[in-house]
């Protein structure tokens, strides 16, 4: 795993971020993927379920759209 993380930091996929049909933007791959590569880096905090949602509707009291949560696994 390690070695594929290095050759992903050194030979960056070619992807680019377009006006999506689901939501405002996604993030598009120029071009085919081998299964199991590691396509990009997600860099950000760690945080259980109830926070996530305390979050989430704070945002939305806010206005502030296209927030994004995810699970990692």
């Amino acid at each position: 795993m390690a070695m594929k993380y290095r050759t992903s930091r050194e030979h960056p996929k070619h992807v680019e971020v377009w006006t999506s049909k689901i939501h405002r933007n996604g993030l598009f791959a120029c071009k085919a993927f081998n299964p199991k590569d590691i396509v990009i880096e997600y860099v950000g905090e760690k945080i259980r379920n109830a926070l996530a949602d305390k979050r989430e509707a704070y945002y939305d009291e806010l206005g502030i759209g296209d927030c994004y949560m995810f699970r990692l696994n």
